[in-house]
This record gives structure tokens, C-alpha cells and sequence, in this order.
């Protein structure tokens, strides 16, 4: 299962992320974290380098959907029937959408 934990740094100051067991995802909120429905994949936006990725619970793997940092993340539509996911892109300014990602 994937839970937002919260860890100490050198600092005292708190640092929010989203791991699964011990291995870091994302240092971003829950709702940065689309989780499919068997809970088996997730998909998030890395913090370091900006692209989307796909995480797979099952193996650990984890692999890049973009090259580079595009935008954030609105919705994601899962379709596991046929192992594929629309993805909803949202831009900085709220009332613009984008297409989604396929």
C-alpha cells in the first residue's frame, strides 16, 4: 500500500512524500498520487526531475511517461482491462485544461 509518511530531516523541519514500504515515490501531498483501482499502479509526478511516472506495486519498478516535466496532474482514468491510463493535464492558471495524455 502506498501511505504518506512524514520524516524528521537534519533540520527538525518536517518533509512530506509518498512511499511505498520503504522505497520514496514523491515528495508531494496524496492527492499528488493517482493510485489505480487494484491499487497496483500509481502514477505521480517525480520531484526531482519534473516527468510523470508510473509506479508498479507488484514489482517496484518504476518508469518515466514523459521526457521532461510537462504539467501537473488533474485526473487519470484508468483503464486496467487493457493496461492503459488517459492522464489530465492541468496547467499552472486553474480554468485551463488541457488534452489528455494517452
Amino acid at each position: 500500500m502506498i501511505a504518506l509518511l512524514y520524516l524528521k530531516s537534519a533540520g527538525n523541519e518536517q518533509i512530506r512524500g509518498n512511499y511505498f514500504k520503504n522505497q520514496p515515490l514523491c515528495q508531494c501531498d496524496a492527492d499528488g498520487v493517482f493510485i489505480s483501482p487494484s491499487r497496483v499502479q500509481a502514477l505521480y509526478i517525480d520531484s526531482s526531475s519534473g516527468r510523470i511516472m508510473l509506479f508498479n506495486t507488484k514489482t517496484g519498478a518504476t518508469k518515466p511517461v514523459t521526457a521532461k516535466f510537462v504539467v501537473l496532474i488533474k485526473s487519470v482514468q484508468w483503464s486496467e482491462a487493457t493496461y492503459s491510463a488517459i492522464i489530465f493535464l492541468k496547467t499552472m492558471a486553474a480554468s485551463k485544461n488541457l488534452p489528455p495524455v494517452h
